[in-house]
């Protein structure tokens, strides 16, 4: 999700954030036995980019509820939409997000052009995915779906800014990358 927001709005300049461990154990494989879980599965944060935007993310592994992002603007509104990627994961419904722009003065949304057959199985995408990844790594044209180091370390960097939140209570700055 922050790697979605980092491309759309930009990078992100400081964060406050909260997390919890709401479910305190966990099978450790399907119908196995029960574990400690020692990592949060409820995060909230209060996001500020680098540019003039402010925003807020919840994120659950115990939600099975669909994903939505909104982000406006005085040109519009972005609205993403998805249903649970954990759902889908787990083979119990389909994976087609949407995107629609409702530009400012227009008198309906745009749906955005998706790549939703791309998604037909937990497979087939992973499959895609990697192909691309692989094919990327021997040379070839960088994907749009293939993220760089460069922004996997930046999404880092704001999971570790939260999580320091987290533990002091108080807004952490991201220092400009170069």
């Amino acid at each position: 999700m922050f790697d979605l927001l980092i491309w759309w709005a930009g990078p992100i300049r400081r964060v406050l954030g909260r997390c919890k461990t709401l479910v305190t154990v966990r099978p450790l494989e399907a119908g196995g036995r029960m574990r400690p879980v020692d990592v949060p599965d409820e995060c909230w944060a209060l996001i500020e980019f680098a540019g003039a935007g402010i925003g807020s993310v919840k994120l659950s592994w115990n939600a099975r509820r669909d994903q939505q992002v909104e982000i406006e603007g005085d040109r519009g509104r972005l609205t993403y939409e998805s249903p649970s990627l954990l759902q889908w994961l787990e083979g119990k419904g389909p994976f087609n997000p949407t995107a629609r722009l409702a530009l400012a003065g227009a008198s309906r949304p745009t749906d955005l052009p998706g790549r939703g057959r791309d998604f037909a199985t937990p497979e087939a995408a992973l499959g895609r995915m990697f192909g691309e990844v692989v094919s990327y790594l021997r040379g070839g044209e960088k994907p749009e779906c293939v993220a760089t180091f460069r922004e996997g370390a930046e999404v880092m960097r704001v999971i570790d800014a939260i999580e320091e939140s987290n533990a002091t209570g108080r807004w952490v700055e991201l220092a400009p990358t170069t």
